[in-house]
């Protein structure tokens, strides 16, 4: 009977562990949409903006963009939107500019880079922490088209989490070892005390 209850245990401890190592490997994923980080209108479209991974982080960051007529026409789908990244404020200070796209990068969302049908994407490396101004250029109808919105980067996750668990793996792996033998010794006693 104490036999069963220690492989229980035992089959318990590992499966927590297989667990917590398959966590410590898993990376952002940029299969959903993402959270909402704008909405409005630029020209005669409606624009919906998503942003993946959530929360977003220095690194690379994935912009769907989603535009929808704002009266039924047949006018045909846009296909392209410019965007430029300004980065945060202290950037243009630090470099002696109080305004400017000093250090902007600019972007072009297109369908052939979303995921997600029917939306326009682009990926974009952003590796400064902070409240990135984004301005989206929509070239329809002869005339040019802008929305802005703010994007909120945080700084980068602590590697700690990315491998802490892979670290701690071997310790638990060494935690079961010890306790196995424990477990062992003792019924070796209590065998050897009965004869």
């Amino acid at each position: 009977m104490m036999h069963r209850s220690g492989f229980k245990i035992m089959t318990a401890l590992l499966l927590v562990g297989f667990a917590l190592i398959g966590g410590a490997w898993v990376k952002p994923a940029f299969g959903d949409l993402g959270s909402l980080v704008a909405r409005g209108e630029i020209g005669r479209q409606r624009i919906t903006i998503l942003a993946a991974p959530s929360p977003l982080r220095v690194g690379t960051v994935l912009l769907s963009l989603s535009l929808q007529p704002i009266n039924k026409s047949a006018r045909p789908p846009v296909t392209e939107i410019d965007l430029t990244f300004t980065p945060p404020e202290a950037d243009h200070l630090e470099n002696g500019h109080g305004h400017g796209h000093h250090g902007a990068i600019r972007a072009r969302a297109r369908p052939e880079g979303s995921p997600h049908p029917g939306m326009l994407a682009t990926q974009v490396d952003l590796q400064k922490a902070g409240t990135w101004t984004v301005q989206a250029d929509l070239h329809e109808s002869g005339r040019e088209e802008s929305f802005s919105f703010d994007l909120e980067v945080g700084p980068p996750a602590s590697p700690w989490l990315d491998y802490g668990l892979a670290f701690a793996f071997p310790l638990v792996g060494i935690l079961i070892f010890i306790w196995h033998q424990r477990r062992s010794l003792i019924r070796r006693s209590k065998d050897a005390d009965s004869a």
